[in-house]
C-alpha cells in the first residue's frame, strides 16, 4: 500500500476570500491523508518481468539456433568435408579435393589443401614412373649380370682349356714333327731308290703310305696348333686387307666337298668394302670353320652364303657365314662357343671350331653372334673394326687373350 499525507496550506488569494473562515495568520488549514493500494501494480510488474524472461529466453533461444547454423554451415561442415578428404588420402585416395566455398580462412585452407594433395599426386606418380624405371633398370642389369657371368664361365673354360692345350701342345707337337721328318725323309730316299732300280711296286706303295702318313702328321700339328690359340697369343701379322678375296679363296677351298654334298656355295661382297686391319690367316681360319659346320649341317644339299659388309652402325664391316640347315636346338645355342661343346656324333668333332673362332674374334676386338631358325637355317655374323685399338700382347700362359 502506498500511503501519502499531503499539508493544506492557507494561500494569501484564499484567506482574503468572504468564504474562507480562517484568517490570514494561520499557515496550515489541515493534512489530506490517504492510502492507494499496490496490488494492481505489483501484478502488472510480474506480467512485465514474466514476458520479459520469456521475450529474453526465446530470444536466447534464438540466438543460440542461429549461433548453431552459423556455426555448422560455416565451420562444421566445411571441416567435416576436411575429415572426408583426409581420411581418403589416407587410405592413398590422392584424387581427393575439397570444394572452395568461401574466400575467407577455410576457402584458403582448401586452396592450399588441394595444391598440397595435386603436389603429393604428383611426387606419388614420379617415385612410381621411376620405381617402374628402377625395374626395369635392374631387370636390365640382372640379365646383363647373367650374360657376364655366363661369359665369366666361357672364360674360365677355355683358361682351363688353354693350361691343357698348353701341356697337350708341348707334349705332341715335337714327336708328330718327327714324324713328318722322317716320313718325308723316307720318301726321298725311296725318290731316290726309285731312279736307280726302276721304281719297284713295293716302293711305290711305300711311298704313298709315307706321304700319308706325313699329311696325317701335318693335320694332327694343325689340330695342336688350334689348341695353342687358347695358350698364348700366336705372333699375329696385322696388316690392312681386302675381306673379299678372303671370301673368294675360303670359297675355292670348299667347292669341292660342296660338290660332293650338292651343297651351293654364293658369295656376296658389297663393292665398297673398306681394308680392315686383321690377320688375313686368322679370318681366314675363322670363315673355313664356319663353313664346315654349315656344310655337316646339311647333309642333303643347300645353300652356303658368304656374305660381306659395312656395318650399320659405326665404322667396320661384318662377315656372315649362313646354311639352310636345320638350325641349332634352342638349349644348345647358348653353349656353342664353350670349348668341348658339340652336337655331332663321337668322332665327328671335339667342339674345339667355335671356341677357337670366338678366341680369335676376341683377339681382334670383334664381335661373333648367331642367329638360328629350324626353318631357315643358322647364320654367324662376325663383326670386325676397321683398326686395331692397340697392337695385340701375348697374354699370360693359360689365359685368354
Amino acid at each position: 500500500v502506498l500511503s501519502v499525507i499531503v499539508p493544506i496550506r492557507n494561500a494569501p488569494d484564499c484567506s482574503t476570500a468572504a468564504c474562507h473562515a480562517h484568517g490570514p495568520a494561520q499557515q496550515v488549514l489541515g493534512v489530506l491523508d490517504f492510502h492507494m493500494s499496490l496490488a494492481t501494480v505489483d501484478a502488472r510488474l510480474a506480467a512485465s518481468e514474466r514476458q520479459l524472461a520469456l521475450g529474453l529466453g526465446a530470444t536466447v533461444a534464438a540466438v543460440l539456433v542461429f549461433a548453431g547454423f552459423l556455426t555448422w554451415l560455416l565451420v562444421l561442415r566445411p571441416v567435416r568435408r576436411f575429415a572426408v578428404a583426409t581420411r581418403r588420402v589416407a587410405t592413398g585416395d590422392l584424387a581427393a579435393r575439397v570444394a572452395v566455398t568461401s574466400d575467407d580462412e577455410l576457402g584458403e585452407l582448401a586452396v592450399s589443401w588441394n595444391a598440397m594433395v595435386e603436389e603429393l599426386s604428383r611426387a606419388r606418380s614420379e617415385l612410381e614412373q621411376w620405381s617402374r624405371t628402377l625395374e626395369v633398370r635392374v631387370d636390365d642389369a640382372t640379365a646383363e649380370l647373367e650374360t657376364a657371368h655366363r661369359r665369366m664361365l666361357v672364360v674360365e673354360k677355355m683358361a682351363s682349356l688353354g693350361k691343357l692345350a698348353a701341356v697337350v701342345a708341348h707334349e705332341i707337337n715335337n714327336p708328330l714333327a718327327g714324324i713328318a721328318t722322317y716320313a718325308k725323309l723316307l720318301r726321298r730316299q725311296l725318290a731316290g731308290r726309285a731312279g736307280t732300280s726302276g721304281a719297284p711296286s713295293a716302293d711305290a706303295e711305300m711311298a704313298k703310305a709315307l706321304e700319308l702318313v706325313e699329311s696325317e702328321a701335318v693335320r694332327c700339328g694343325g689340330i695342336v696348333r688350334n689348341l695353342l690359340l687358347f695358350s698364348r697369343t700366336p705372333g699375329s701379322r696385322f696388316s690392312e686387307e681386302d675381306v673379299a678375296p678372303l671370301l673368294e679363296r675360303c670359297a675355292a677351298l670348299m667347292r669341292h666337298q660342296a660338290g660332293l654334298l650338292e651343297v651351293s656355295i654364293r658369295v656376296e661382297c658389297a663393292a665398297d668394302l673398306p681394308k680392315v686391319v686383321c690377320d688375313p690367316s686368322q679370318i681366314q681360319q675363322i670363315v673355313l670353320a664356319l663353313s664346315m659346320n654349315a656344310l655337316e649341317a646339311m647333309p642333303k644339299g643347300g645353300t652356303l652364303s658368304l656374305r660381306a659388309g659395312r656395318r650399320a652402325a659405326g665404322d667396320g664391316v661384318f662377315v656372315q657365314v649362313a646354311d639352310t640347315g636345320g638350325g641349332i636346338a634352342a638349349a644348345d645355342l647358348p653353349h656353342v662357343f664353350e670349348p668341348f661343346f658339340t652336337t655331332k656324333s663321337e668322332g665327328k668333332g671335339v667342339g674345339l671350331g667355335l671356341a677357337v673362332v670366338y678366341g680369335i674374334v676376341e683377339r681382334h676386338h670383334g664381335q661373333v653372334d648367331v642367329e638360328t631358325s629350324p626353318v631357315e637355317g643358322t647364320t654367324f655374323t662376325v663383326r670386325l673394326p676397321l683398326t686395331q685399338p692397340a697392337a695385340p700382347e701375348p697374354a699370360p700362359e693359360g689365359a685368354l687373350a
